[in-house]
């Protein structure tokens, strides 16, 4: 099978985390509706591969781009320079909100997030993976800075119904981005280490209000998930969650089920098996040896 793992390069090109080989194709910071658009080809292409491909793909963008997409997102969002009213670019500081949550770098996160990379970053005590404890805090602040204004917006009777799916899809993304990336931090005691009382206070009457009225649609679902992950809850779904994203939860060969004493995979860390003969089993060209990269996290 050819894999297409340029395209985990295109990416980290477009989302300038790495300077592309050709200048034509480095995007000037500030132009942000070029970078979306380009951005959205670019997942319309990965789209039309297999899963496995894409999971492939995914795995090695995080394994070598990840910690400098999260520091991206959290400390140096470029300010938006071209104005488009679809995705709402202006200098206005509610539409600056908006870009905060709504941009290139949120969405590459929301597509990779179940990637088990993601968990070894998460708990990763290496330096590189420093900002990846900051993450839940920063996207919960975000979608409290926002969220009630996406409220009134989903409420009002004047705008199109095109702007509410997008108003809708947006939320839905940030609320289910968040929750999952917070179940990794399950076994925090203290939930207000992960994210501050203040932002919860915020955050919780906006995801209160969308777990009631949406209660039969995604958004409802997540932000009930989301409330109980920050009332400190600890519901045995979480924790099957957890075990999931972190690729820990069961011996890494198909066709075992084993679920105890389980070694990680030395190279990657993402995945685990209950005997080194397992292990040897599934490293093939269809196997494990397709999603192991190592990573400096």
């Amino acid at each position: 099978m050819a894999l297409p793992l340029y395209l985990s390069d295109d990416f980290a090109v477009v989302l300038a985390l790495k300077q592309s080989d050709f200048s034509d194709r480095d995007i000037p910071e500030g132009n942000e509706f070029e970078r979306w658009t380009i951005f959205n080809q670019y997942v319309l292409r990965n789209n039309q591969e297999t899963q496995e491909q894409q999971d492939v793909i995914w795995s090695r963008f995080c394994a070598v781009y990840l910690p400098a997409m999260v520091d991206r997102l959290i400390s140096h969002l470029p300010v938006p320079l071209d104005a488009d009213e679809q995705y709402a670019y202006s200098e206005d500081t509610k539409h600056a909100s908006d870009f905060a949550v709504f941009n290139p770098w949120h969405e590459m996160l929301v597509q990779v997030q179940h990637v088990p990379y993601i968990g070894k970053y998460l708990r990763s005590k290496d330096p590189l993976a420093a900002q990846g404890k900051l993450l839940p805090q920063v996207l919960a602040q975000r979608v409290a800075a926002v969220g009630a204004r996406w409220d009134a917006k989903l409420r009002s009777p004047s705008i199109t119904q095109e702007e509410r799916d997008l108003y809708m899809g947006a939320a839905t993304s940030a609320v289910q981005l968040l929750s999952t990336i917070c179940i990794h931090f399950i076994n925090e005691p203290d939930r207000t280490r992960v994210v501050a009382r203040e932002t919860q206070v915020k955050l919780g009457k906006i995801l209160m209000v969308w777990s009631r009225r949406y209660r039969h649609q995604f958004l409802g679902d997540v932000s009930q998930r989301m409330l109980e992950f920050m009332s400190g809850v600890i519901d045995p779904i979480f924790v099957r969650m957890r075990r999931i994203y972190q690729n820990c939860d069961v011996c890494g060969l198909d066709s075992c089920q084993v679920r105890t004493r389980l070694m990680a995979c030395s190279r990657c860390r993402t995945i685990r098996y209950c005997t080194p003969e397992h292990q040897r089993a599934d490293w093939s060209d269809d196997g494990h040896k397709l999603f192991c990269f190592g990573t400096e996290y």
